[in-house]
């Protein structure tokens, strides 16, 4: 990488220009950055460096697109949270701008993005935001709104757009007879079958899972979906063979606990859910 100039910073500044740049504190911040890039021999400390201007510089002119009444001093603070690189460019679409800026303000997007590096790199955070975001303008595009999430969280603001893009793209379709007639609850745990394939699509979402292309098994009558729940969040989701109670016992033909598709879990799960199932069917009690 070639080292940059002050004029080429600049031509940057110009281009995506907000008060805050005109700030003796960016103006110090800037030079600070660039003497210690230039002074940079490894390439990819000067890669950092330079990354981190680039994503204050589009980064504060994007959120300030959206709310443009932002104090200087909130800038400052989050100085190093807007170093992050932040996916910030679906701004760019004027429908994602109002619904943001009547639905939050300033300070409740800051804290958003701040809490949620706490907790998470900035590639899941980037993820999130952008899932949230690409969802919530397909669902303005059909002249549908989006109601605020009841908490401002960045996980649950997903889960929440999620939820409406479901509730307004799927076509729900209830599935035949259930083997679990009602929701079967031991200790922690509660047992439980979708009742249609709005249900279905809604858990695969929670659980980040393939579980809703097996809506066409269910129809088939080539397998059931079985949800267990602990302590009211979700644990395992199975697979089972149709009509447990007719052909006397509960097959299992996959268990799957993490975030990773439907897969195999250990044996002792697999056991635990075998039973918990078979006494929610009738089987066992």
């Amino acid at each position: 990488m070639e080292n940059i100039t002050i004029d080429q910073i600049n031509g940057l500044i110009e281009q995506h220009h907000i008060p805050f740049f005109d700030t003796p504190f960016f103006r110090s911040y800037l030079n600070d950055k660039l003497q210690s890039y230039q002074m940079e021999e490894n390439p990819y400390i000067e890669y950092v460096i330079f990354g981190k201007v680039f994503s204050v510089i589009v980064t504060t002119n994007q959120i300030h697109k959206v709310w443009s009444n932002v104090p200087i001093d909130y800038y400052r603070t989050h100085l190093s949270m807007l170093e992050n690189c932040i996916e910030t460019n679906f701004f760019d679409d004027p429908e994602l701008v109002n619904w943001t800026r009547n639905n939050m303000n300033y300070a409740t997007f800051f804290n958003l993005i701040s809490q949620s590096l706490d907790k998470h790199d900035i590639s899941n955070v980037n993820n999130l935001l952008r899932d949230t975001y690409n969802q919530m303008l397909k669902i303005l595009q059909r002249g549908f709104n989006v109601e605020r999430p009841e908490r401002w969280r960045l996980k649950e603001f997903h889960d929440h757009v999620s939820n409406v893009y479901l509730e307004k793209t799927t076509q729900n379709v209830s599935f035949p007879e259930k083997s679990i007639n009602e929701p079967y609850v031991e200790n922690s745990y509660k047992v439980y079958q979708p009742n249609d394939t709005l249900t279905l699509a809604k858990w695969a979402a929670r659980v980040h899972n393939c579980v809703a292309s097996y809506a066409d098994k269910v129809f088939q009558k080539r397998s059931e979906i079985v949800f267990v729940e602990e302590n009211g969040t979700p644990k395992f989701t199975v697979e089972i063979d149709y009509g447990p109670l007719q052909k006397g016992t509960v097959m299992i033909k996959q268990i799957q606990e993490s975030c990773r598709g439907m897969g195999q879990t250990n044996d002792e799960d697999r056991q635990r859910c075998q039973r918990m199932i078979e006494r929610a069917v009738g089987l066992a009690r």
